[in-house]
């Protein structure tokens, strides 16, 4: 399993490349809210990590069926 570090990184990387504008701050001056990347960052971080966290799951019932 990727480190927690490397799988932000990468959900940055790709929110980036699907926006009009990259280079906007993430919290630009003047606007409520959030760039348009950080946002869909946020949407691919918490994908990723719910998507962990059901794996772990998984894996610990099947350890403790297996231990049965």
């Amino acid at each position: 399993m990727k480190s927690k570090r490397s799988t932000i990184r990468q959900c940055k990387h790709l929110a980036k490349e699907h926006v009009d504008n990259p280079d906007e701050p993430a919290a630009p001056t003047g606007d409520s809210g959030f760039a348009e990347w950080v946002q869909i960052s946020l949407i691919l971080l918490h994908t990723e990590l719910n998507k962990s966290f059901w794996l772990c799951l998984i894996t610990r019932r099947r350890r403790n069926r297996s231990s049965e």
